[in-house]
C-alpha cells in the first residue's frame, strides 16, 4: 500500500508539469506576421511625412545664410562704397553651415553693374536636391526674394 500512495503523487505532479507547460503560450509565426505588417504599414506612411519635414527643416539653412550673405554685403558696401562680387570678400564659404547648399553670388540683371546690384543664389546639395517645391532660392539687393520649383511661394 504504501507504494501504491506514492505513485498517486508523482503522477499527480508530472500532471501539474504537463498542465503548466500547456498553459504556457508563446507567440505564433502568424501573430508575429501581423505585427510585421502593421510596423511596416506605418512606417509607409509616417516616413513620406517625415521625409517632407526634414527637407523643409534643412531649407532654413539656406534661408539663414542667404540672409547673413545679404547683412554681410550691405556692410561691405558701406565700407567699399562697391558690392563683393565674390564670398570670400565678405569671410564667407561657399557651403552653407550644415552642408545643405552651394551660395554664390550670381552677376547682376543687365544695366545693374556689381559695384551698384548683386543676386546671391543657394543651389542645393546632397539629400537636399529632392526637394521639389523650392529648388533654388535667391535674394538681391533689393531684397527680394525668389526661388525655382513647384511651389516657389512657400519657400521664404
Amino acid at each position: 500500500m504504501k507504494n501504491r500512495s506514492v505513485a498517486p503523487s508523482i503522477s499527480g505532479y508530472s500532471n501539474q508539469i504537463v498542465r503548466a507547460r500547456s498553459s504556457q503560450r508563446g507567440v505564433t509565426l502568424m501573430e508575429l506576421m501581423i505585427v510585421v505588417v502593421i510596423v511596416g504599414v506605418l512606417a509607409a506612411i509616417g516616413y513620406p511625412s517625415y521625409r517632407n519635414q526634414a527637407i523643409r527643416s534643412a531649407r532654413s539653412d539656406a534661408r539663414v545664410e542667404l540672409m547673413d550673405a545679404l547683412s554681410r554685403q550691405e556692410q561691405f558696401f558701406l565700407n567699399n562704397k562697391e558690392y563683393a562680387d565674390v564670398l570670400s570678400e565678405l569671410d564667407f564659404s561657399s557651403t552653407s553651415e550644415n552642408g545643405y547648399y552651394t551660395l554664390s553670388i550670381d552677376t547682376p540683371t543687365a544695366g545693374c553693374a556689381i559695384s551698384s546690384c548683386y543676386a546671391m543664389r543657394a543651389t542645393p546639395l546632397g539629400s537636399q536636391t529632392d526637394d521639389a517645391d523650392c529648388a533654388v532660392l535667391t535674394i538681391n539687393s533689393s531684397g527680394a526674394k525668389s526661388a525655382t520649383g513647384s511651389d516657389p511661394t512657400s519657400c521664404w
